[in-house]
């Protein structure tokens, strides 16, 4: 076959992704205006998960991002009684119950009551897939209200390949040229400066960088695809992001259907995106140390009755990362095996089967139970910030 008609062939293909991701956009705006359609900020969420938050009597105590923010911040400032303050910051583990049954409540909940009994206020902010740069910003967010001593961190090893700020996390700065002088790199993150994926015609560069660890194979190629065809549909790309985020679900389960991938895949490590995030871990360490706050690192809860799905080299080299954060001011614990098998549950198809999957992420109630009760003999025992006397 000669070089012109590989390239014709090359070309049909594209012009047919193309149509695809055409008909998919128009069909999505089509939906969005006739029904109503779940919040895709929770793309990590299925059917058969539970979407909940943590209420403790009338305080608002487990919040997202901008949109509800003021509810955790007023019930926060409501509770005179607390003596010391502590975050907690994390993914959809945090307010996802599997298979969830009446007046079964979120970890955060559970946790919150504990700690009030010495006098220690706990509130939460999760979303679904977060990265550490976001967190580094709700951190910063955070400390303007709160005179933070402890801050308890999760690192997850699939959120690693995250990276940017989402807008509802953005909103919480309303003037982020305001900080350059205070904090360049919070200031960066805000701006997009350090993020060249971000930048258009840089967009190539940041690929090449990103998936460098993935080049070769087929995660590589169809993830490299989706990111560079979707723009090209400029005008419709503007649109509202509800849509554009409905059509990317749809893409991936279309991706996961042709190449057989459901939760249990492998996942690889984007190298670009890890070393992002493990310099916004060192930043958070960095500010933590400023402000006398003291830091719980954990390794998150993941279900091992299974093989998991990660290179069992790269979670080995990410554990031993998380690890050697280890410091005076940084308390490091593994509470990978902490949920027992029985805890964890089954999660809606990935593809276009329907077929119902292993969850990695998320698990029951009594998961719930014991995650709160391993954080909370983990502060008190260890005695991270003097509350031990305080009962």
């Amino acid at each position: 076959m000669g070089e012109q008609q590989k390239s014709q062939i090359s070309n049909n293909k594209l012009s047919l992704f193309s149509v695809i991701v055409l008909a998919m956009l128009i069909l999505n705006v089509v939906i969005f205006l006739v029904e109503d359609k779940r919040s895709l900020k929770n793309a990590a969420i299925n059917d058969g998960t539970s979407i909940v938050r943590g209420v403790v009597g009338d305080r608002v105590v487990h919040c997202e991002g901008n949109n509800d923010s003021s509810l955790c911040i007023s019930s926060y400032n409501a509770y005179a009684e607390k003596k010391y303050s502590a975050l907690w910051l994390g993914n959809s583990q945090l307010h996802s119950i599997n298979q969830m049954r009446e007046d079964e409540v979120p970890a955060t909940a559970l946790l919150h009551e504990k700690l009030l009994n010495h006098k220690l206020y706990l509130q939460t902010f999760s979303q679904g897939n977060a990265n550490l740069q976001e967190h580094f910003l709700l951190f910063n967010f955070s400390l303007q209200y709160a005179d933070l001593d402890l801050l308890i961190l999760p690192v997850f090893f699939d959120d690693m390949r995250e990276t940017g700020i989402r807008e509802d996390i953005g909103n919480l700065f309303k003037s982020p040229s305001s900080l350059n002088g205070r904090n360049t790199y919070l200031a960066d993150l805000l701006s997009g400066s350090g993020f060249q994926d971000l930048d258009s015609k840089s967009q190539e560069v940041v690929l090449k960088d990103d998936f460098n660890g993935l080049k070769g194979s087929i995660q590589a190629t169809v993830e490299s695809a989706l990111d560079r065809y979707l723009t090209k549909f400029s005008i419709f790309w503007q649109m509202r992001g509800e849509i554009r985020g409905n059509l990317y679900l749809q893409l991936f389960k279309l991706r996961n259907f042709i190449f057989q991938i459901d939760a249990s895949s492998v996942r690889k490590k984007i190298p670009g995106r890890y070393n992002r995030n493990m310099e916004a871990l060192d930043k958070i360490i960095e500010v933590a140390s400023v402000n006398n706050t003291k830091i719980l690192l954990y390794i998150p809860p993941l279900r091992t009755d299974k093989t998991i799905p990660y290179d069992l080299g790269e979670y080995a080299e990410f554990k031993d990362d998380i690890k050697s954060r280890f410091t005076s001011n940084v308390t490091v614990i593994d509470f990978e095996k902490i949920v027992p098998d029985s805890f964890w549950g089954l999660k809606d198809s990935t593809d276009m089967t329907g077929k119902l999957e292993l969850d990695f992420m998320h698990f029951k109630g009594e998961g719930h139970k014991a995650l709160s009760q391993a954080l909370y003999e983990a502060i008190i025992e260890q005695d991270i910030i003097g509350v031990t006397g305080d009962i």
